[in-house]
C-alpha cells in the first residue's frame, strides 16, 4: 500500500525534527511512499538536504518514493542542485 505524506508550509530548519520524524515514520511503515510538495511555500536547503537523505534511505530499504513538487520547489531544488 502507499503512503502519502503531505508536506506544506515552510519547509525549513526550524522545521526539520518534525520532518525528520514525519518522514522517517512514514519510511518504517510503509510498502511505497509519496511525498506531496505541492503546497510548500519555503524550502531551505536544511530540508532538501533531508528529503534527500529520505530517498537514500528509502533507497537502501527498498521501499519505492515518489515526490509532487509544485513548481516553486522543484525551481529551488534545480537552484541548489538537487534532484529528487
Amino acid at each position: 500500500m502507499t503512503e502519502s505524506v503531505v508536506l506544506s508550509g515552510e519547509l525549513t530548519i526550524c522545521r526539520a525534527d518534525e520532518l525528520v520524524s514525519t518522514l522517517r515514520q512514514a519510511l518504517q511503515s510503509c510498502q511505497q511512499l509519496h511525498i506531496d510538495l505541492t503546497t510548500v511555500a519555503q524550502l531551505d536547503t536544511a530540508a532538501a538536504q533531508i528529503l534527500v537523505a529520505a530517498k537514500q534511505q528509502a533507497l537502501q530499504t527498498a521501499v519505492p518514493v515518489t515526490f509532487s513538487c509544485s513548481p516553486m520547489v522543484h525551481e529551488r531544488l534545480r537552484t541548489i542542485g538537487i534532484q529528487l
